[in-house]
């Protein structure tokens, strides 16, 4: 799992100007490297949030995993 320092409750409700631009680069950076190293490592890699009611924490943050695909 994947979470930014400073607190951004979910993917749609990021500011739609600059103001979170930098918080969403580096966890996407992040979420980058993290899942080139699962798929290297395990040949496929899945990256996922969650929204709305799907969210239990209310804290924007990515899983990125291997295994059997979800469906």
């Amino acid at each position: 799992m994947v979470v930014p320092r400073r607190h951004l409750a979910s993917l749609t409700s990021l500011a739609p100007q600059d103001e979170d631009e930098a918080d969403v680069r580096a966890l996407l950076a992040v979420v980058q490297r993290v899942a080139r190293e699962v798929e290297t490592t395990y040949g496929a890699a899945a990256v996922l949030t969650n929204l709305g009611t799907y969210q239990d924490s209310k804290h924007l943050h990515v899983h990125v995993s291997s295994g059997a695909r979800l469906r």
